[in-house]
């Protein structure tokens, strides 16, 4: 079984969250939402817990199919970048494991010309986060502590050449599936920012085209970093999302949760205003529609 963190109380709705590139506390802003639901946490292989592994799509969605097999169809599948992806392509082939999906910056519509494009600055950024200081600095912008910025700082500084190249070269591409996505019926929703790479706002077209029935939006201002820098309001559109898709479920409150893992403060990203100082923002700013570095 893969490793997989857990909070909440398993009695009422799951959510899986599937973290994007290196940082596996993609979410970590969500988890207060531990309090009305259970939250699963996966960390996918290559990174995290599981960073002795090498990435590789197929044992991925194995290993994500097992672990929802647990929740007898009554979960929700949310990811992020990388995450994303995986949660469209999962959603779609296997509907009958899954409530809905929700895909945060899918970048599903590739072409070899375009995953050369990306590879170049993921590579790169992997080799920027093997010095301990930095990603130690990242960690820390990113407003981990204790525990968890150890994890991250030994988990990010270990991921590996093959490991970055068969993420960003993971064959997702929504051309390969689209008359089954077309077919798709589950509630699902789909958005990215406004600011984001082309290959990212390209994707949410052609989701859109595809499916009219997933909803989908651009977010205004936000760039790759949706459920760092703009928490509040995904965790408030994850809410109302949960509340269609499981429209009677009792829930049952939880208080006892662990306060470090679901820690919604950060010194060094307001949320209004769309200020953030992360190294993959750095890396972003020049140039918008030249890179798309995956980290968080």
């Amino acid at each position: 079984m893969i490793y997989y963190e857990e909070y909440g109380n398993p009695e009422n709705p799951t959510i899986i969250f599937l973290h994007g590139m290196n940082f596996t506390d993609t979410f970590r802003k969500s988890y207060c939402l531990a309090e009305k639901y259970h939250l699963v946490i996966p960390h996918l292989y290559g990174y995290g817990k599981e960073v002795d592994k090498t990435f590789n799509t197929k044992e991925v969605n194995e290993a994500i199919i097992e672990l929802a097999k647990q929740y007898n169809g009554e979960c929700v599948l949310i990811g992020f970048s990388l995450g994303a992806q995986i949660a469209l392509y999962l959603v779609t082939h296997y509907p009958y494991l899954f409530k809905g999906g929700i895909f945060i910056s899918a970048w599903v519509d590739k072409n070899e010309k375009s995953v050369k494009k990306i590879m170049k600055p993921n590579l790169m950024s992997m080799k920027i986060l093997r010095n301990k200081r930095i990603a130690r600095f990242q960690g820390k912008i990113l407003g981990l502590k204790g525990e968890q910025l150890e994890d991250f700082i030994e988990a990010v500084s270990s991921v590996t050449e093959e490991t970055v190249m068969a993420t960003v070269d993971n064959g997702i591409n929504i051309n390969d599936f689209y008359e089954k996505f077309m077919g798709l019926s589950l509630p699902t929703m789909s958005f990215c920012g406004i600011r984001e790479h082309s290959e990212v706002k390209n994707s949410l077209y052609r989701i859109a085209e595809l499916n009219g029935k997933c909803d989908t939006d651009l977010w205004d201002k936000a760039k790759h970093n949706i459920p760092m820098l703009y928490s509040n309001r995904l965790n408030k559109t994850i809410e109302e999302y949960m509340g269609k898709v499981f429209p009677d479920a009792e829930i049952i409150y939880t208080d006892n949760i662990n306060a470090d893992a679901i820690d919604n403060d950060n010194e060094n990203i307001d949320n209004d205003n769309g200020i953030i100082t992360d190294t993959s923002e750095q890396e972003q700013r020049s140039n918008d529609d030249e890179t798309l570095i995956e980290n968080a």
